[in-house]
């Protein structure tokens, strides 16, 4: 275990049940883990998004792609193009794959997938 130090911040007590609830709303169990974060995030220059919104708009994204990704393979499958799934873990494998192959990160044969070729 890492060696840990305590800083001590007074507070007045209206301060810290704002705190508190607000740490509480985002999911954390108390302000000291919320501030951790913070902290951690701070020292490391990372920046943290916690608004809603922002969460929303990724979510509205990620839907966007999702969906013409199906529109594509889908139109693929009716051409002959692509494989035929008969799970649908196979064809969120299949999409996944296909964004992180667009991404650099691996290929479909890496999920092990088989083709109608």
């Amino acid at each position: 275990m890492t060696k840990q130090e305590r800083i001590q911040v007074p507070l007045e007590p209206e301060l810290r049940e704002s705190i508190e609830a607000k740490a509480r709303s985002l999911g954390f169990d108390s302000a000291q883990a919320y501030l951790r974060v913070i902290i951690k995030a701070e020292v490391e220059g990372r920046k943290l998004y916690f608004d809603e919104p922002i969460l929303e708009e990724a979510s509205r994204m990620a839907v966007q792609v999702i969906t013409a990704q199906f529109h594509e393979h889908l139109l693929a499958v009716l051409n002959d193009h692509l494989p035929r799934f008969t799970t649908m873990d196979q064809a969120l494998a299949y999409i996944s794959s296909r964004f992180r192959r667009q991404q650099g990160i691996v290929t479909i044969e890496s999920w092990g997938l088989e083709t109608n070729d």
